[in-house]
């Protein structure tokens, strides 16, 4: 879970915040899980809403985004088969 809200929000902080506010989302509508998903498909739609809504936030208040910090990336390989994570 964690690893696809720090790929959507490209941030450790934000990624975390996210995970946490998915956690309690779903502890608070617990009672609105039915069994036709399995409970991880359930948890990671929440996530994922907690993501998009956060990205949605950031654009409309001007809060720098996912690629604000590149010197925060890490490069890995060398020449041409170099990429940032």
């Amino acid at each position: 879970m964690y690893s696809i809200a720090v790929r959507m929000l490209g941030n450790t902080p934000e990624a975390e915040d996210a995970l946490q506010d998915a956690f309690v989302n779903a502890f608070k509508n617990l009672k609105k899980f039915d069994n036709r998903v399995s409970f991880g498909a359930w948890l990671r739609r929440i996530l994922i809403n907690v993501c998009l809504n956060k990205l949605r936030q950031n654009s409309r208040t001007g809060t720098p985004g996912r690629n604000a910090n590149k010197s925060e990336r890490i490069a890995c390989g060398s020449g041409k088969a170099s990429f940032w994570l």
